[in-house]
């Protein structure tokens, strides 16, 4: 009759055992056992090896099915708990079922496949805002490469315009123009440009583009204002100012524009001084580049006197300026 091995309770085969000399052999653990030690097999254990047994569990250690009443795998010796057997496989004791236990493992524990699932809709909604962010993003020239040479002109633009070179200041803004059709500031500098030699209507014409493309831009009203000053169209010209003033409350070169429009206009000195205090106080380098519109506009119209004088006052607000500086030299040139 087949025993068991007390030590591992794998099962030995009648075959194996030596009744003559009363000893057998552990075909797992290898042990020399007495008849004396060894265990008895149950007949259900016995009766397993020999046809299938309807399986209400299975073996943690290889698997292999088992019968309600085994105590000890009959494949591999391993003992087997009711507990332990039904909760690897999560079937009641007592139901007969033929499941892999680890298919049943698989089947029973979809979190993976779901976290999977849910890190690939969180990827694909961050790429969707990044695509709509992209969309509504405005940009001013494309490509790159146009900007960066659009940038260069319009630097060299305001270099030359500071140092007189007006022609040269022109031919600059309107590259940057060509290359950023769409850059309000490049129309109001070469408008302003215009202005300082004279060309008033072509002035005006940049200056109206300018506000077209930047209608929130203080300077772009600032220089329109002057260009309307020098048309002697005061009104026009008072509007443009309050509206650089309303976008920029703070800046002075349209206040103090402003403030000399008012006495040209109806000699109105009690704006005048309200206005130029104000500029002087916020931004006194600021109230200075209004004396230099002013003379501008003497100059456009063939009245070179008293230019001095305010480039003087326009010096005294902003000592050294060199721009200043080379203007005044060339009005008293004009003046002698």
């Amino acid at each position: 009759m087949d025993q068991i091995c007390p030590k591992c309770g794998t099962v030995i085969p009648e075959s194996s055992i030596n009744t003559q000399a009363g000893i057998a052999m552990c075909a797992k653990c290898k042990e020399i056992l007495t008849l004396a030690e060894l265990k008895e097999a149950t007949p259900s254990v016995s009766s397993s090896l020999q046809a299938p047994v309807p399986a209400s569990r299975f073996c943690k250690q290889c698997g292999k099915s088992l019968s309600d009443k085994v105590k000890f795998c009959p494949g591999c010796g391993a003992l087997v708990t009711a507990s332990a057997s039904n909760a690897a496989t999560n079937i009641p004791i007592g139901l007969t079922q033929n499941v892999n236990p680890e298919q049943s493992k698989v089947q029973t524990n979809p979190q993976p496949e779901t976290n999977r699932s849910k890190s690939k809709l969180l990827f694909g909604i961050i790429i969707l805002v990044v695509i709509i962010i992209a969309l509504l993003t405005p940009t001013v020239i494309i490509p790159s490469y146009k900007n960066k040479k659009a940038n260069e002109y319009f630097t060299s633009g305001i270099f030359h315009e500071k140092n007189g070179q007006y022609d040269q200041a022109i031919k600059d803004y309107s590259e940057a123009i060509s290359l950023a059709p769409n850059n309000g500031i490049a129309y109001n500098n070469r408008a302003y440009t215009y202005f300082l030699i004279g060309k008033i209507q072509e002035g005006l014409i940049d200056a109206n583009k300018a506000i077209q493309l930047s209608p929130n831009s203080a300077y772009s009203f600032d220089t329109r204002g002057s260009i309307y000053r020098a048309l002697s169209e005061y009104d026009k010209a008072l509007a443009d100012y309050t509206e650089a003033l309303r976008l920029y409350p703070d800046y002075a070169t349209a206040r103090m524009n402003r403030a000399i429009t008012y006495v040209w206009k109806d000699q109105n000195m009690e704006a005048f001084e309200s206005d130029r205090k104000r500029a002087i106080g916020d931004d006194p380098k600021g109230a200075a580049n209004a004396y230099v519109d002013i003379v501008i506009n003497w100059f456009n119209t063939g009245y070179y006197l008293d230019a001095v004088r305010f480039y003087n006052n326009a010096l005294e607000l902003n000592p050294g300026d060199s721009r200043i500086l080379r203007l005044k030299a060339e009005a008293e040139a004009k003046e002698k």
